[in-house]
């Protein structure tokens, strides 16, 4: 099954797959930010290519939608449904940042950012965000059987809640899981 999905992807993906794996994106595989804070998000090319625009995009069931993109003639556009959600920090060709303002459960998932260059077409690295919620100390109040007199101190103990994970899949799962319908032809 694992050979039939290899040949799959290389298939599928072929000489643009093969391109990606050549080019060198430093990118944080995850980040992880409490609902309401900022969350930065940041993908740098570290080969020199002719990159015509960079874009970001964030990956849903079954297809990405285009957050916003940056280009020497254009400037920086963000799509109207992010104008208040997203902002770019850095615009770049080479080294590109956006920041998600005030983290919703709904920004949890993943997003890509597309170098999109000629004559090799969009290389694209990939970070997902993990949205986590805090909460409060709790206080447990309880009768004190200290005789009257004596003085008692509170105390306080965090709530516990697991610590997220995410899974971090093999390249080969990682291919197994991109399909056609993820592909995205530029």
């Amino acid at each position: 099954m694992e050979g039939m999905c290899l040949i799959f992807c290389l298939f599928t993906f072929g000489g643009s797959f093969q391109k990606g794996l050549a080019a060198v994106i430093q990118t944080q595989q995850t980040v992880s930010a409490a609902v309401g804070e900022d969350a930065p998000l940041s993908c740098q090319l570290l080969e020199t290519k002719d990159v015509q625009q960079v874009t970001w995009q964030k990956v849903l069931e079954r297809t990405e939608r285009r957050i916003g993109s940056y280009s020497e003639y254009y400037g920086v556009i963000v799509n109207n449904r992010f104008k208040d959600k997203v902002q770019f920090t850095e615009a770049g060709l080479q080294k590109n940042s956006i920041v998600i303002r005030n983290i919703t459960d709904q920004d949890e998932g993943c997003y890509l950012c597309l170098f999109n260059t000629y004559p090799d077409g969009a290389l694209t690295g990939r970070t997902c965000l993990i949205v986590y919620e805090l909460h409060g100390p709790f206080t447990n109040v309880s009768r004190s059987n200290s005789p009257p007199g004596t003085s008692a101190s509170p105390t306080a103990t965090p709530a516990e809640r697991p610590t997220p994970t995410v899974p971090s899949p093999s390249l080969l799962q990682l291919c197994c899981q991109l399909s056609a319908a993820h592909r995205l032809d530029v």
